[in-house]
């Protein structure tokens, strides 16, 4: 079997951006954590992302602690979703040296650096500038450059950018909307994304298409992302 090996770019520098922001670096509460998703069956790969990436720093000091605990956590202008959630997103993610994702919702960043070590280029999104805001100097102290990053409203309107071969939704929608179905993607690529039903609940959804043809879709089970939002 070949064995899986984490793509993780050459700049990650997580004890500069420790050092820089004067945060105490939590080893323990790290490997605990990436532990207790190894103990869920989730890949090796994504298991290594969270034991590489620093969660706290992506909350505010008061919650650093709390970070490493599986709930979802409020983290400056956005949610720190539940670890086991966003595991699952990351599982659900096709591999590839090549692979163009694009997130719909960068929120405080974390997950966005994830998907970063899993993909050759990310292009975030988000129609929130405090969350790009908050988002993008982590990243970049963390040395994660294969990250663009965007102010857009690509579920009412769309971007002219094509060719992504996986788009993670991290808002929750009532529905898919063909923006992000006949516009963005290659022949054959993923959509990830919580949908909301009518009784308020969320599950979370793995899209299949070809040349824009819905081929399957797989229910990865339920979860809580805030609503989507043009404002």
């Amino acid at each position: 079997m070949t064995p899986i090996v984490l793509r993780v770019p050459p700049l990650l520098d997580v004890d500069g951006l420790l050092r820089s922001t004067r945060m105490p670096d939590l080893p323990l509460a790290r490997t605990l954590l990436a532990e207790q998703l190894r103990s869920a069956m989730v890949s090796e790969d994504v298991v290594a992302g969270f034991a590489a990436l620093p969660r706290h720093c992506f909350a505010p000091a008061h919650r650093w602690r709390s970070a490493y605990m599986d709930l979802s956590i409020r983290a400056g202008p956005a949610w720190l979703i539940r670890p086991r959630t966003i595991a699952r997103v990351l599982d659900a993610v096709p591999r590839g040296p090549t692979l163009r994702l694009l997130e719909v919702g960068t929120g405080n960043g974390y997950q966005t650096a994830l998907l970063a070590m899993l993909a050759a280029e990310v292009l975030t999104v988000d129609v929130s500038t405090r969350c790009l805001a908050w988002a993008r100097p982590r990243l970049r102290a963390l040395g994660l450059n294969n990250v663009s990053f965007a102010w857009a409203d690509i579920v009412s309107h769309g971007i002219p950018d094509r060719g992504f071969g996986c788009v993670v939704v991290t808002r929750a929608l009532a529905r898919l909307p063909q923006t992000l179905t006949r516009t963005l993607m290659l022949e054959e690529a993923v959509v990830i994304a919580p949908i909301r039903g009518a009784d308020g609940s969320q599950r979370l959804i793995r899209y299949s298409f070809r040349d824009a043809r819905l081929l399957q879709a797989v229910d990865l089970g339920v979860c809580a992302y805030p609503e989507y939002s043009s404002a």
